[in-house]
């Protein structure tokens, strides 16, 4: 489309405000002039109908983005200070299907986890449980005799994040 009598600076502001994404790094001031020239200026050759200079162009960004009244602040939060981090590998996921497996039962079973292993995680979705827990062998002799099918995964590893109360 070639625009009748527009400016390079017209046509660049019409690019990147068509752009939402461009426009809202442009406004927060996170984007390189020069690449964003480089990736425009084909098309703002063909509104135009005739070659541009790359620094006309960049020239014509740096004063669109000079003219935001206030630049949005990119706001800096350290949500991980003082935040303690666990990593664990040998984990097993173990799953249960709610239809097979009762709440009493489960209730049950996280009994007999808790009196070998107390460091587990027991996740109730809509359709299964779910258990992670360190993969040892008093954890598997408890699931042998279950008459439930299970589904195992093994070899796993384990993220734990502590965040202190005042992040």
């Amino acid at each position: 489309m070639r625009m009748i009598n527009a400016s390079v600076p017209e046509v660049v502001r019409e690019i990147i405000t068509q752009n939402r994404s461009i426009y809202d790094c442009l406004k927060m001031d996170v984007i390189n002039y020069t690449a964003l020239a480089v990736k425009i200026q084909p098309e703002v050759e063909k509104h135009l109908g005739n070659t541009v200079n790359l620094n006309t162009i960049v020239v014509a960004i740096k004063r669109f983005a000079d003219s935001f009244e206030q630049k949005e602040e990119v706001k800096k939060e350290s949500v991980l200070k003082n935040a303690r981090l666990t990593v664990t590998d040998g984990i097993m996921d173990i799953k249960f299907s709610s239809n097979d497996f009762g709440l009493e039962d489960a209730a049950a079973l996280m009994n007999k986890f808790s009196k070998i292993n107390s460091d587990y995680e027991f996740i109730r979705l809509a359709d299964s449980f779910r258990i992670l827990t360190e993969d040892m062998d008093d954890i598997r002799k408890l699931l042998v005799p279950l008459p439930h099918e299970q589904n195992f995964s093994t070899g796993l590893a384990k993220i734990k994040i502590i965040i202190p109360e005042e992040n």
